[in-house]
């Protein structure tokens, strides 16, 4: 045993036997608070031996009592925890003597326990970070430690973020790295950061600030930012630039955005090449499809043209026009939610109205808010919106309270809701704002991505006029601007007048007219000036001439008047007509003799009458025939009527007769025919075959195919060729195209398919038939032949079989899927069938009743 040990033990026994008395009468005047008392004869214990642990104990009383002057949770920490250590260097026989005091380490233990507490909740009183900080140095061994530490952390976030600046959370975030508050400090410090790095909005600032901090947490923020900017002008080449940088964030929505701006027939080639994966090529093939309703244990659900399953059956109930299918909408209202047809969700929610604005984007309405959503469920501008509609196919304008906004597809707001209006003239943008007009490009407006106030830059004015020729009239106060699409300056007048031309820009002066042409050329002055998109003349004192606005020079002699009649300029002199083709065809006609257009659509030609002839002229100032008939009129194809007296005949574009004239009337050619008529009976011109069939039918000809006509004798109607033998004898009703080889025919209320070349009957007993597809060569029909239904095609046959109860075509034309039912009468159940384009089945339910009613199509 240690000499130390040894005067411990002594000293201990000393001041048991001499002072227990003294410490038991100051720890009495401590429990009755009678401090001054206590203190003296504490005192006095001290002067005897300050190393008594009883001495201590009483001390640490004496100073943890809170009603004490002398309260001191320091100092009764240091003794309580003096009095600790000394008692854990005793021996098991001194810790029994000491008991009988009593003092033991229970008695310690909880006593210390007890200062810890109070100087805990002194701390948490004040809830300042010295305090806890004071707390957590000055008792080591507190219960609260951990607590204390959460409060200090606590206590100084507080602080950091009323303070709010980067240097206060990047001295948090050093100072208590371990606080719970770290991620949340490191995100606003990052934020802050990022705030101020990227305060001029530029694009290459959210770059360079990625390159420089690749580990922030507010990098998806910058990347939104890089693909608002990148993708702000709207095109396809931007979305397909970013998505091919292979950013991982934001590439699926640009995918989505893409989506729907590339063409269709883009989609399939040019998406694949950079997603190859299966999901791209799932959506591509469902563009341009549909899906169609299916009720399966009770609840309603939708399968694609193949059968399989694309939205679950999980709906009690679906809008009654989706029941007759071919639903092609990309979004599916469901009482619930709205669905796209791929299956995905767009809004998990009930709506009252969608309205499709294109481009991927729907007006999502219920009771109390509008709200912007693309089709694959992200939105775009505030909550709660009024209206919304795309500008050029690449911005969207929102309103809000009457205003308008103008943002990106990617969701960049571009301008404030402070617009009046918004409009697009070609690929102008027309804002109005304050009562004014602005003018923005597509790429300034795109431009605004970057630019807070990029408004104020644009060209303002009070009226603003559409001109033909892709120009805008503009003007504010007395100056007027021409501009360009481009918003080039054409022309900058004041105080004077300007008119459209379709040669370009006609100012007028006071000295007279003058022409300003597409490149900004001023012609010299005039008395007047005429175009049209083909000629431009101009009028000076010796009479009118034409005159090529390019480059400005005249371009014939002086007329007395100058005409324009289609693309054919005609000037008039006292003694001649002088016709301008084209500015090398001109013909010159003595008078007396007048010109007459004739033509129709694109086709433009010029009847010249001179006396009894009239001579025929093209476009190109050719001549094609000359005729001495009373009138010529063109009908189509090359050919025209020809009149002479009351009666009418039929030339071609040489003048040859192919008609005789001596018909009463020739209609228009339509499908390649002329109808004839002649003494109330009916023929035909074939303009392809030209071959002639001679009036002697009481109705109009109908072509069948290329080679027969449908012909109606003794108010019956047969077939024949366009050499008039006939084919099919005059027997039925009506006779309809099915193919080459075969006709639909009806006799007596009931449907046939006749063999042309026999006369044989090939199918009977038809009551009824609907065409699905009706193309020149592609029929397709559900028939119904005594009480049962089935399906045919005109080159391929039989596709279902005559056997079903009903049948209804619940996909499209090109691509049916045939809902075909077949009732069991006697368990008053219906077993339906669904069938696809190939006539394979592809799905099988069984209905009672009130199912069956419930997933029929009404309008069938």
């Amino acid at each position: 045993m240690s000499r130390k040990i040894i005067i411990l033990i002594a000293v201990l026994n000393f001041s048991v036997q001499l002072f227990a008395q003294v410490e038991r009468h100051a720890l009495q005047s401590i429990q009755k608070g009678s401090w001054s008392k206590a203190r003296s004869q504490l005192g006095k214990v001290a002067r005897k031996d300050s190393q008594n642990i009883v001495s201590s104990y009483a001390r640490a009383s004496y100073f943890s009592a809170s009603t004490n002057p002398d309260f001191q949770l320091d100092s009764a920490n240091y003794y309580v925890q003096r009095a600790l250590a000394d008692f854990r260097r005793l021996t098991i026989k001194q810790r029994a003597r000491l008991r009988r005091f009593p003092i033991d380490s229970i008695l310690l233990t909880t006593l210390s326990i007890q200062i810890d507490s109070i100087a805990f909740c002194h701390a948490h009183e004040s809830n300042k970070i010295t305090d806890y900080q004071h707390f957590l140095e000055s008792y080591p061994t507190a219960r609260q430690r951990s607590t204390a530490v959460m409060l200090r952390d606590s206590s100084a976030f507080r602080e950091t973020l009323v303070t709010n600046s980067q240097q206060s959370f990047r001295h948090f975030i050093n100072t208590y790295p371990d606080a719970l508050q770290i991620p949340e400090a490191k995100r606003r410090y990052d934020q802050l950061l990022f705030d101020s790095l990227t305060r001029d909005k530029r694009m290459t600032s959210y770059q360079h600030y990625l390159k420089e901090h690749p580990n922030t947490t507010v990098i998806r923020e910058a990347a939104r930012n890089i693909f608002e900017i990148q993708t702000a002008s709207g095109t396809v080449e931007s979305y397909l630039k970013f998505i091919r940088q292979g950013n991982i964030y934001f590439t699926r929505r640009a995918l989505n955005i893409l989506f729907y701006l590339l063409p269709q027939d883009k989609l399939s080639h040019q998406l694949p090449e950079i997603f190859p994966g299966d999901s791209i090529k799932i959506a591509i093939s469902l563009l341009g499809s549909y899906v169609a309703p299916i009720l399966h244990n009770d609840r309603f659900g939708f399968i694609d043209p193949l059968g399989g399953l694309v939205i679950a059956a999980e709906s009690q109930n679906i809008d009654e026009e989706y029941l007759c299918g071919n639903v092609v909408e990309e979004a599916i209202v469901l009482p619930d939610k709205v669905v796209a047809r791929n299956g995905t969700v767009i809004v998990n929610h009930a709506v009252d109205l969608i309205d499709d604005i294109g481009y991927g984007f729907l007006l999502i309405s219920t009771k109390n808010c509008t709200r912007l959503v693309h089709k694959t469920g992200f939105e775009v501008g505030p909550y709660c919106i009024d209206g919304a509609r795309v500008i050029n196919g690449k911005f969207l304008a929102l309103q809000v309270k009457g205003k308008w906004a103008v943002y990106t597809f990617a969701g960049r707001m571009l301008l404030p809701f402070e617009l009046n209006d918004i409009r697009a003239i070609g690929s102008v943008i027309v804002l109005k704002y304050d009562e004014k007009f602005r003018l923005a490009t597509e790429e300034m407006l795109a431009s605004f991505a970057e630019i807070t106030d990029g408004i104020s830059s644009l060209m303002e004015g009070d009226e603003l006029v559409e001109w033909s020729g892709k120009r805008l009239w503009i003007k504010q106060g007395q100056v007027q601007r021409v501009l360009t699409l481009a918003l080039d300056t054409l022309v900058t007048v004041e105080h004077q007048n300007v008119f459209p031309a379709a040669a370009g820009i006609i100012l007028d002066t006071p000295a007279g007219t003058q022409l300003i042409n597409q490149t900004g050329e001023q012609s010299p002055v005039f008395m007047g000036i005429e175009s049209n998109k083909f000629w431009t003349s101009v009028k000076r004192s010796e009479g009118w001439y034409l005159y090529d606005p390019l480059i400005h020079a005249l371009t014939s002699n002086p007329y007395d008047t100058v005409t324009f009649n289609g693309s054919v300029a005609i000037g008039s002199t006292t003694d001649s007509i002088y016709v301008h083709f084209s500015p090398a065809a001109v013909i010159k006609i003595k008078r007396p003799a007048r010109t007459l257009a004739v033509g129709m659509d694109s086709a433009f030609y010029l009847v010249v009458e001179s006396g009894n002839k009239k001579d025929l002229y093209d476009e190109r100032g050719k001549r094609l025939f000359s005729v001495p008939y009373d009138r010529i009129q063109y009908i189509g194809e090359g050919y025209f009527s020809v009149y002479r007296k009351e009666k009418i005949g039929l030339v071609n574009s040489t003048g040859k007769i192919v008609v005789p004239v001596e018909m009463d009337a020739i209609g228009s050619i339509r499908e390649g025919m002329a109808s004839i008529l002649k003494n109330k009976k009916f023929g035909s011109f074939n303009c392809t075959n030209r071959k002639f069939i001679a009036p002697q039918y009481a109705n109009n000809l109908v072509p069948y195919n290329d080679k027969l006509v449908i012909v109606l004798t003794q108010g019956l109607y047969g077939l024949v060729t366009w050499e008039n033998k006939l084919i099919v004898k005059a027997g039925f009703d009506e006779i309809r195209y099915w193919n080459d080889t075969a006709a639909f025919v009806r006799k007596e209320y009931q449907w046939m398919i006749c063999e042309i070349k026999t006369g044989a009957i090939l199918m009977d007993g038809i009551r009824h038939y609907k065409l699905i597809r009706d193309d020149a060569r592609d029929k397709l029909a559900i028939i119904n032949a005594g009480h049962n239904f089935g399906v045919i095609h005109n080159q391929k046959g039989v596709v279902i079989p005559l056997s079903f109860t009903d049948i209804v075509n619940v996909g499209s034309a090109r691509q049916p899927l045939y809902f075909a039912e077949k009732r069991i009468e006697e368990a008053d159940l219906f077993v339906v069938l669904y069938y696809n384009a190939l006539g394979e089945m592809v799905r099988k339910e069984v209905y009672d009743q009130d199912d069956y009613e419930r997933i029929y199509c009404p309008n069938n």
